[in-house]
């Protein structure tokens, strides 16, 4: 792995998470309020025209907009900024697939690709899976199991986004989990993110919670899938 851990303070958890929540919170207010919605509500594929879609863009933005934040004011390490730019471009690009799926409801295979491309490029960028426990060294098998990684929960958490409040509890609860499994094991960098992604899941999952204002869509459940598989890569 690249990617080095750095201290952070337990009030910074603190602090990130509610920053985290209530940015998520308002924006998922505004995306149900606002005006825009008329033209989500066209360019949506979704039956139920009575639930906005597009929710999953008011995750993502408060979940990297708290971090690029933080690192601006100096809460957290700047030496963090390599770990940040290449998790907003993995998942600025997922994003981008779920918005284009979501208007247009695009092939698997299309999907299956760019998802796969986009595995290949964070691989490259320091997220691998180098070996199983303290005995078996991957060595060449190691991208192959990575992408199999990413892209499989990618995908799972893609799937499981067909009932109001499943896929945003399961987030939640899962980050919640990593994070006190991370900050025993004094894994930071995992730690905090995950500790970050579940408050900007908890500021949607109250206006999801059924029966749902909003709805994650692809749009969201893509992403959001591939940041739990980039958090539980990290050392």
């Amino acid at each position: 792995m690249k990617f080095e851990s750095f201290p952070i303070p337990g009030e910074v958890y603190l602090i990130g998470y509610f920053l985290a929540f209530i940015l998520s919170f308002g924006t998922t207010l505004f995306l149900i309020r606002s005006p825009l919605n008329l033209i989500f509500d066209r360019l949506s594929t979704s039956k139920e025209k009575n639930v906005k879609s597009f929710g999953g863009i008011a995750v993502v933005l408060s979940f990297l907009t708290t971090l690029w934040f933080f690192l601006a004011i100096g809460l957290i390490d700047s030496h963090n900024i390599y770990l940040l730019t290449v998790i907003t471009a993995g998942t600025g690009a997922m994003l981008l697939l779920g918005i284009y799926d979501d208007i247009t409801q695009c092939s698997a295979r299309l999907k299956l690709t760019v998802q796969i491309l986009i595995a290949c490029v964070l691989y490259f960028c320091g997220f691998q899976i180098e070996r199983i426990g303290d005995l078996v060294e991957l060595g060449n098998f190691s991208i192959f199991l990575t992408i199999l990684w990413i892209v499989g929960i990618t995908n799972a958490i893609n799937l499981i986004d067909g009932m109001d409040g499943l896929a945003p509890g399961i987030i939640f609860s899962s980050c919640l989990t990593i994070a006190f499994v991370y900050l025993e094991r004094e894994i930071i960098g995992g730690s905090f993110l995950a500790v970050i992604l579940a408050g900007s899941v908890l500021g949607f999952f109250i206006f999801n919670f059924p029966p749902a204002k909003i709805i994650l869509g692809d749009t969201g459940s893509l992403p959001l899938g591939l940041l739990v598989a980039l958090i539980t890569l990290l050392p």
